[in-house]
């Protein structure tokens, strides 16, 4: 028998909802527009409550606790697997965990469970990790929110996608279309690049740009490369870049140490660390983060 939550005292029901974990708010949003209207005016959202987006032949949106909300394409669908709801020109089913939205066009699926989360929960997306075909979801999502994104990941694309469009699953196989663009454009706090092809010259042509002042809000570029990366000698003499034994720590746990010195035209400094395959640039604020 259903429990009548909306017949019960307001306070009673507040404490009910208090105890709810995200992707139990989500699921039981989904029962009727009456208590989601209920959840959004009676939610306490916690300060620190945060969303990540992952975009890839699905969309995923989570936070630490897990995922709250899914959109797959409707070839992944199977009767078998949910029971199914057509609501509003897609399916839903429910996993064991979180609701599971179905859609001919997964760009539209995923935008519309960016949508509805954000809204009941009145926040915005932190963190996004996308793969090529993701890569519109950028611009999009800081479009639509204040706060730009804090931390921005590009991977490499599952190759369990049934759909994926072939030509960009081999740009993205080879590693090429990431280019310095990309990295001039992106507004993210963090960015990390996964099996990265980008030249020594466009590396070059980014720190000159940061230097320059772009990329202000950057603190940390961490990439990794299908081939290794030469220091000191592939260097622009003009960046003025010094080698470091000095030892630095970040406003986490993280602890720098040596690498290689650099400082923008305002005088905020950052240490670069190259090893092998892997360039890492952390960027020391005048806050000391």
């Amino acid at each position: 028998m259903p429990f009548p939550i909306l017949q019960i005292p307001f306070d009673v029901r507040s404490e009910i909802i208090s105890l709810l974990r995200p992707n139990e708010i989500v699921t039981a949003s989904f029962s009727s527009k009456n208590f989601k209207r209920l959840i959004k005016k009676q939610y306490q959202r916690p300060s620190k409550l945060k969303f990540d987006v992952h975009i890839g032949y699905k969309g995923l949106i989570g936070n630490c606790q897990g995922i709250v909300l899914s959109a797959e394409h409707i070839s992944e669908l199977s009767e078998k697997a949910h029971e199914i709801i057509c609501t509003n020109g897609y399916k839903r089913g429910f996993s064991s965990k979180f609701p599971v939205l179905y859609f001919e066009n997964r760009v539209m699926g995923t935008k519309m469970i960016i949508d509805y989360v954000t809204d009941l929960f009145g926040t915005c997306i932190d963190e996004l990790y996308v793969d090529r075909n993701g890569i519109w979801a950028i611009d999009w999502i800081n479009s639509r929110q204040s706060k730009p994104l804090a931390c921005l990941f590009l991977v490499k694309a599952d190759n369990g996608d049934p759909i994926a469009d072939e030509e960009a699953e081999y740009v993205l196989s080879e590693g090429q279309w990431i280019n310095c663009d990309n990295l001039m454009n992106v507004d993210a706090t963090v960015f990390a690049v996964h099996n990265s092809r980008l030249t020594d010259s466009e590396l070059n042509a980014f720190l000159r740009h940061w230097r320059s002042g772009g990329s202000p809000r950057l603190e940390v570029l961490d990439m990794n490369f299908e081939r290794e990366v030469l220091v000191p000698a592939w260097f622009d003499p003009e960046l003025e870049i010094v080698e470091t034994d000095e030892v630095r720590r970040d406003g986490s746990e993280m602890e720098i140490q040596g690498g290689f010195s650099i400082q923008r035209m305002d005088g905020v400094n950052a240490t670069i660390v190259c090893d092998l395959g892997q360039f890492c640039m952390v960027v020391w604020h005048s806050d000391g983060h």
